[in-house]
C-alpha cells in the first residue's frame, strides 16, 4: 500500500501543478502541455481524463473565470484508501490489469469548495501492462458513488473484497462524512 500511496501523491502533486498551469497566463501552451502530459502519464492509456487547456481560457469573456480557477486550484485531499482483492473488471479493463489487487483512493475536489470539503472522486490504482496506473474513476454525487460512464467493458464491475481500509482524514461535508464513518 505504501508504494501506491507514494505513486498517488505524485499524481496529485502533478494534477495540482497542471490545473494551476491550465489557468495561468504565465504558463505557455507548450509548458502547459508538458504539465498535463505528466499528469496523464499516471493513468493507463485506456483511461480518458479530460485535463488540458481548451484554448479559450484567456479570451476576454473567460479571463475572470480562469483567474478564479487558478486562484482556487488545490491539491486534492485523500480521505480514505481501501486495498481490495480479486476485483471483477469489464472485458476491456480486465485485459490491461495484471494483478489481483486494486486500490481505491477517495478524494476531494481539485478546487476550493464553498461548503465543507468532501468526496468528489474515487481513483482506482492497479498493476497493469503499463505498470502501476490509475485504471478507473468514480464520482461522488448525491451522497453515493456513481460510474463515470456507461461503457461496461471499461468499468470495475465489483471492486472486490476489502483487505485493508486506511482512514487518512475525515471529510467535512456531512454526506461524505456519513459514508466515511460507515467504512
Amino acid at each position: 500500500m505504501e508504494s501506491t500511496l507514494r505513486f498517488f501523491d505524485e499524481f496529485l502533486e502533478s494534477e495540482y501543478r497542471s490545473t494551476a498551469g491550465i489557468f495561468s497566463k504565465d504558463v505557455s501552451d507548450d509548458e502547459c502541455r508538458m504539465l498535463t502530459d505528466r499528469t496523464k502519464s499516471f493513468l493507463h492509456s485506456s483511461v480518458k481524463y479530460q485535463h488540458e487547456r481548451s484554448g479559450a481560457e484567456f479570451d476576454a469573456d473567460m479571463a475572470e473565470f480562469s483567474e478564479m480557477n487558478r486562484a482556487n486550484a488545490v491539491k486534492r485531499q485523500v480521505f480514505l484508501v481501501k486495498e481490495r482483492q480479486n476485483p471483477t473488471y469489464g472485458d476491456a479493463l480486465r485485459r490491461v490489469t495484471t494483478g489481483d489487487r486494486v486500490y481505491e483512493l477517495c478524494c476531494s475536489y481539485h478546487m476550493k469548495a464553498r461548503r465543507g470539503v468532501g468526496y468528489s472522486v474515487a481513483f482506482f490504482v492497479s498493476e497493469t501492462n503499463e505498470g502501476l496506473k490509475i485504471v478507473y474513476l468514480r464520482r461522488f454525487l448525491s451522497g453515493k458513488w456513481s460510474e463515470m460512464h456507461g461503457y461496461a467493458p471499461m468499468q470495475i464491475i465489483d471492486a472486490g473484497r476489502v483487505v485493508e481500509c486506511r482512514k487518512l482524514q475525515a471529510p467535512e461535508d456531512p454526506e461524505s462524512l456519513a459514508l466515511y464513518d460507515s467504512e
